[in-house]
């Protein structure tokens, strides 16, 4: 059973790796900000995203993103894997910052299912490490430092 899951997520996940930004000078503007930002008590908000396109698919994009608010140290946000083919998960996270790390609890619904996993998610200057206790959930990647912009469906 565990393996019928992770099978699809491995070479999706591996890909989602080895991807970059696809706008650097925004990313280079959050870096710059990234180890002064954690310093302050204000509230502060990182995004994160990864997109991979279909080969012979024009306009098919499965998408990882994360979306983090820091508040000293408590950190909330959401964690969503939207591909085309599969359905999606999509959750929140509920966390406590140490040291640029993150040790989060993952509340997230995934074929009508409801289930929880604890997270760590490591903060660089030009993205996050994120990875779970439960590899069969296929939770752990590296997602690039984006720009957040608002959307319809996060409002």
């Amino acid at each position: 059973m565990k393996t019928r899951y992770m099978l699809p997520l491995i070479p999706f996940l591996f890909t989602l790796w080895s991807c970059t930004s696809s706008n650097p000078e925004a990313k280079s503007t959050l870096e710059s900000n990234l180890t002064e930002d954690l310093k302050n008590d204000s509230i502060i908000e990182y995004c994160y995203r990864m997109e991979q396109p279909f080969e012979n698919e024009e306009g098919r994009v499965d998408q990882l993103e994360m979306r983090l608010i820091i508040k000293a140290d408590e950190v909330t946000g959401h964690y969503n894997w939207l591909p085309v083919y599969k359905d999606h998960r999509q959750g929140t996270i509920v966390g406590t910052l140490h040291d640029s790390i993150i040790l989060a609890n993952y509340y997230f619904e995934q074929e009508g299912i409801r289930d929880t996993a604890g997270m760590k998610i490591v903060l660089k200057k030009n993205g996050i490490a994120v990875s779970s206790d439960r590899k069969e959930l296929g939770l752990d990647a590296t997602l690039p430092l984006v720009e957040c912009k608002d959307t319809e469906q996060e409002k």
